[in-house]
């Protein structure tokens, strides 16, 4: 819940099925979506104002630095060389693995391809390491270095995520809440392999799984960082999804915060001291504290579903999909 410009938890005291309803879908600039019901109040400028009385180009209150949620520090399973060990594997994966089989990681830039043969045997599980010379990719297939199944290979089902393809890829719901430095080393590799620092001074993320991408911009929230989603088309077709980091405030916190690791690290700090000379531009986010007013892009109705009503104590507001 939000008390003065500041997040707390809290417990809800009471819940309340209110059947059937019919739902409607807000999508903001940023490219973040709730749904909910006609008179669901949203935080806006002017107060708390019903979700009928809203409109687009109406800005609506967005939580963009969230240190509070996040409670579980376990992990999946116990596996050899630690927790820091398998968030990097899970990275790693997520972002260059094809998971169809055993997991083949692709990646040329040597010192990203070492760390992750590194970490796969940490584990417990060994690798082959491949040269495709039609294109000069460098692959590197797990297996298993005992008999039975590889240590990577079970992970990865436990997840959920062995065998989906790069468009189905998320972020499994564990990974929420680990603790920040966990999650930091989880989006550096994550960042790493899909990511880019831009000469503009931009920070992106793109990805195929426009899942994957909601996720991450949901993270970075825990270290106050606000991005924008972008679509991404290939001729003509909805491709993927890009976030950008744009605002000189959240370049420089994500350089200093999260960052990269190999040579994007080093281009994104070589192009620090250029981004931390440009003149903030205030009305480039309507920021109050660690809240933004999005404006909404569209509401549309997205049919009849189960809603229900929490009470929060004091008050009287929660957070829900970083509304």
């Amino acid at each position: 819940m939000c008390i003065r410009d500041r997040m707390k938890t809290a417990c809800p005291t009471r819940f309340v099925a209110n059947g059937r309803r019919s739902t409607f879908r807000v999508t903001t600039e940023s490219g973040r979506t709730n749904e909910a019901t006609d008179n669901h109040p949203f935080l806006t400028r002017d107060g708390w104002r019903e979700l009928k009385m809203l409109k687009p180009g109406d800005r609506v209150a967005i939580v963009t630095d969230n240190p509070v949620f996040g409670a579980s520090h376990g992990w999946f399973r116990e596996v050899p060389g630690g927790e820091n060990a398998s968030m990097k594997l899970l990275a790693y994966l997520i972002a260059d693995g094809d998971l169809s089989g055993n997991p083949v990681f692709t990646k040329n830039e040597d010192e990203v391809r070492d760390e992750f043969m590194a970490v796969v045997q940490l584990v417990g599980d060994d690798y082959t390491e491949v040269l495709e010379p039609k294109n000069g990719s460098t692959f590197v297939r797990v297996k298993g270095c005992i008999r039975g199944e590889s240590v990577v290979v079970a992970m990865l089902r436990d997840v959920g995520l062995a065998g989906k393809l790069s468009a189905e890829k998320f972020i499994p719901a564990r990974v929420f809440g680990q603790p920040n430095h966990r999650l930091r080393l989880f989006l550096n590799r994550l960042f790493t392999c899909d990511g880019s620092y831009e000469a503009k001074g931009v920070v992106s993320y793109s990805s195929t799984s426009q899942t994957l991408v909601r996720q991450v911009q949901h993270l970075l929230t825990r270290y106050g960082i606000y991005g924008r989603i972008r679509p991404k088309y290939l001729d003509g077709a909805l491709y993927g999804a890009e976030l950008r980091i744009t605002s000189r405030d959240d370049v420089l916190r994500f350089i200093d915060e999260i960052g990269f690791f190999g040579e994007k690290q080093a281009r994104a700090q070589a192009g620090r001291a250029s981004v931390a000379a440009i003149v903030p531009n205030p009305t480039q986010t309507d920021r109050v504290g660690p809240i933004v007013f999005d404006r909404i892009a569209s509401i549309e109705p997205c049919g009849e579903q189960e809603v229900y009503d929490l009470t929060v104590e004091v008050t009287h507001n929660f957070v829900a999909d970083d509304f």
